[in-house]
């Protein structure tokens, strides 16, 4: 896996689980991704036992190189390994360490194990529209907007456009 000056992405480990838990259990996290909803501890921990049985799914926890503090998750879902396709997500969930280009170096590292260990043709994602600081990234790291699903998600009340964006393999 390409190396980052600032960050790691490693495998999730069952001490991650209470941050996580109070990750999706913030509504200013959540609100560009979906709807909020609290989520119990026994969720959290179904949820995180449900990992290992997801063969199309691939998580990282992204941590500090520093001082090894977990700041976010990415990974990919919906990994189809004949179309050699999958659905990447990417969280800086510490709100203390937005804006910092953790994220970037998040996705250069995601996006270059997803083309050269997975072999994948093509990485996709979808961003709220509002999103815009998350939209400039992704275009920074090569992503193009393919689409618009109009009024896709319903979040605080309101529907949302969402945007279709994606990266093909050079």
């Amino acid at each position: 896996m390409k190396n980052s000056q600032n960050i790691n992405l490693r495998a999730l480990k069952e001490s991650d689980i209470w941050i996580l838990h109070s990750w999706v259990n913030d509504p200013e996290l959540v609100k560009y991704t979906y709807f909020f909803h609290p989520v119990s501890e026994m969720e959290q921990k179904e949820w995180f036992n449900s990992l290992s049985n997801k063969k199309n799914q691939i998580l990282f926890g992204i941590e500090l190189k520093e001082d090894h503090q977990l700041i976010g998750i990415c990974g990919f879902h919906d990994i189809n390994y004949v179309c050699r396709k999958a659905e990447l997500f990417i969280k800086i969930s510490n709100k203390g360490q937005w804006g910092k280009g953790y994220g970037k170096e998040a996705m250069e590292i995601l996006i270059d194990f997803g083309f050269s260990d997975l072999n994948l043709h093509r990485i996709w994602l979808r961003v709220l529209a509002d999103n815009e600081r998350a939209i400039k990234l992704y275009k920074k790291t090569g992503f193009v907007i393919e689409g618009i699903m109009k009024e896709d998600h319903y979040i605080q009340g309101e529907y949302k456009d969402i945007i279709i964006m994606a990266t093909i393999r050079k």
